[in-house]
């Protein structure tokens, strides 16, 4: 059976970036370049809590992201296995208080779920809460107006809930078809220092509960603007395909790059290759 692929347009340096650091980023979305995808959100802008990586699974290879993504067609398109992402046991220290009865695995380390500064929700336990197909509709604006609601009750205590958490970040305007983008999805909040008991300290629950409503409220984005996920022995599987318009020069860094940092990694050049041009006017 052949194994479903994903494609990423970018440059021969991010390129290097990722091969050398064995990462995959991932961006706010409230700073990709669809800017519409921050306003569908409604009162509360989930958007800044949202981290996506963008790819496609079209295997045919696309112009405009040749030209939107690498600089004049002179980059790449990684493709990887479509389940890139290393589920490994997750190592849980003791002192985070706690208790689990089976094993628990993990695409990132317990010390990238719970940071200095942010919190990853625990959604990234079931694959598919973490991947979407992007659907692309006529109006964008407010469709996950209701994807989270918070209430307070007489006593001031509030409650949050969400609506359809696995579906968010997977809409956009029709005017970005032509990506047919496929992406992955991490939803992190600012964190609270872990005291000691940690999560088996009961006035610590309630105390962080109430903290990430209130950063949900108050529209307080963790203080990062990206996550760098560590895709590790994946990258031994990439396809590397050259831009339409790289030279010779170009392919032999490529091919020195992947021949340092991977096992099995291909190169080849694009099906568009000396079948685009600038065009001659005179």
């Amino acid at each position: 059976m052949k194994q479903e692929m994903v494609h990423h347009y970018t440059s021969i340096n991010t390129l290097a970036l990722i091969l050398q650091n064995k990462k995959i980023r991932f961006n706010r979305l409230d700073r990709v370049d669809d800017v519409s995808e921050a306003q569908a959100y409604g009162k509360y802008d989930l958007s800044k809590y949202l981290f996506v990586s963008c790819w496609t699974d079209n295997l045919e290879e696309n112009i405009p992201q040749w030209h939107m993504y690498t600089e004049n067609m002179t980059g790449v398109r990684i493709s990887l296995p479509r389940y890139f992402l290393v589920y490994k046991h997750l190592d849980i220290p003791k002192e985070a208080g706690i208790t689990y009865t089976e094993n628990i695995f993990s695409p990132i380390s317990w010390t990238q779920i719970f940071a200095d500064n942010y919190f990853i929700f625990p959604f990234f336990a079931n694959k598919k809460m973490i991947e979407r197909k992007v659907i692309y509709v006529d109006d964008i604006q407010g469709i996950y107006s209701n994807a989270v609601n918070i209430d307070v009750d007489l006593n001031g205590k509030a409650k949050m809930e969400f609506k359809g958490i696995g579906d968010l970040a997977c809409h956009k305007h029709k005017s970005w078809a032509f990506q047919d983008e496929f992406r992955f999805v991490f939803f992190a909040v600012p964190s609270l220092k872990i005291p000691p008991g940690g999560f088996a300290n009961g006035s610590f629950i309630s105390s962080f509960s109430n903290h990430i409503i209130q950063c949900v409220n108050d529209h307080v984005a963790p203080p990062i603007n990206y996550l760098d996920i560590d895709i590790g022995e994946a990258l031994n599987k990439i396809q590397i395909t050259l831009g339409p318009k790289c030279n010779q020069g170009h392919k032999v860094i490529v091919e020195a790059l992947v021949k340092q940092y991977t096992t099995n990694g291909i190169v080849t050049d694009s099906v568009l290759t000396r079948s685009i041009r600038h065009p001659i006017r005179t």
